[in-house]
């Protein structure tokens, strides 16, 4: 399964490729059911027939709270791939300074059954 969501100056870009997934960018959308509503349906598409594993790699700042309630469901339906028995890992970078997304990776971790590896980026 393919898919990609050009990013704007408010939300990430997205693109899933076999298995591995990245969103990358600020979280900040006005409104997140378009952009996140677009992976949501992506998603439930490939929960269908999903790969072996599936790999997320997760790079965002700042990020509102409505982006940090669209993933929450985001993750469940990751962590629903989990428990259909497929592998999930995913990999939440952040900034070394940003205390906000490393502790908001934390929670996350914290929340659901799947691997989450808190990664930190260089800064240029």
């Amino acid at each position: 399964m393919y898919f990609y969501i050009q990013g704007t100056k408010t939300t990430p870009y997205a693109y899933m490729n076999n298995g591995h997934m990245r969103i990358v960018g600020k979280a900040v959308p006005v409104e997140e059911q378009p952009f996140f509503g677009h992976i949501s349906k992506q998603l439930n598409r490939y929960i269908q027939k999903p790969a072996n594993k599936t790999s997320v790699d997760i790079s965002l700042s700042h990020v509102n709270a409505s982006s940090k309630k669209a993933m929450v469901e985001f993750l469940k339906q990751l962590e629903t791939i989990n428990n259909l028995g497929f592998e999930v890992e995913v990999n939440w970078w952040y900034e070394t300074e940003d205390d906000d997304v490393r502790e908001l990776g934390e929670i996350f971790k914290s929340m659901f059954n799947i691997q989450i590896k808190l990664l930190t980026k260089a800064t240029n």
